[in-house]
C-alpha cells in the first residue's frame, strides 16, 4: 500500500508540474491588425452643433474611422491613418474665457513603417524612423492603449496660436 501511495504522490508531482516556458508570452498576442476605437482627450469639448460635450473624438466625429496598426512577427509594423481632426477655438464676443469649438475632419492618407518591441513586463514600444517612441502597457486581451503627452492641439481661429494642448489616449482593438 505504501508503494501505491508513493507512486500516486510522485506521479501527481511529476505530471502536475508544467514549465513556464510553455506559456505563451504577451508578445505572441500582438501580431495582427489593430483598429483605433477611441481617441480620448483630457477635457470634454462641445464641438460644432453638438448638444453634449465629448472627450472621445472617434465616437463623436466622422474622423479616425479607419486608423490601424498591423504588427508583424518580425518586430515591424505598418501604421495606417486616413484622416485627422482640426479643432479650432473662437472667443465668444464680449467674453474673456468662453470659447466655441469647430471641427474639420481632413481626409489625409498616411502610411508608414515602424518597429516594435515588448518588455517581459508588457511595455509595448513603437519606434518611428525619426526616433519618436510611443508606448503602451499591454496586459493581454484585445485592447492596447497608448498614452501620448500633449498629443493633440487646439488652435485659436487664427490658425497659429495654440489654445490648448491635450494629453490623449489612443485605444486599439485587435481585429
Amino acid at each position: 500500500m505504501k508503494k501505491l501511495l508513493l507512486f500516486y504522490v510522485m506521479s501527481t508531482l511529476l505530471l502536475g508540474c508544467s514549465s513556464d516556458d510553455d506559456a505563451p508570452s504577451l508578445e505572441s498576442f500582438i501580431p495582427g491588425t489593430w483598429k483605433m476605437t477611441n481617441l480620448i482627450l483630457e477635457n470634454a469639448y462641445l464641438l460644432d452643433q453638438d448638444t453634449e460635450k465629448t472627450i472621445d473624438l472617434v465616437g463623436q466625429t466622422n474622423c479616425y474611422q479607419n486608423e490601424t496598426i498591423t504588427f508583424n512577427q518580425d518586430g515591424t509594423a505598418v501604421v495606417s491613418s486616413s484622416s485627422f481632426l482640426n479643432i479650432s477655438a473662437s472667443l465668444v464676443a464680449e467674453t474673456e474665457d468662453l470659447y466655441t469649438y469647430t471641427s474639420d475632419c481632413v481626409n489625409d492618407s498616411d502610411i508608414y513603417s515602424v518597429t516594435w518591441s515588448m518588455t517581459s513586463g508588457g511595455l509595448l514600444s513603437l519606434i518611428e524612423d525619426d526616433g519618436f517612441v510611443s508606448q503602451a502597457q499591454y496586459n493581454g486581451g484585445n485592447f492596447i492603449t497608448f498614452s501620448i503627452p500633449e498629443g493633440f492641439e487646439i488652435l485659436l481661429d487664427d490658425g497659429t496660436t495654440v489654445h490648448a494642448e491635450e494629453d490623449i489616449l489612443l485605444m486599439y482593438e485587435k481585429q
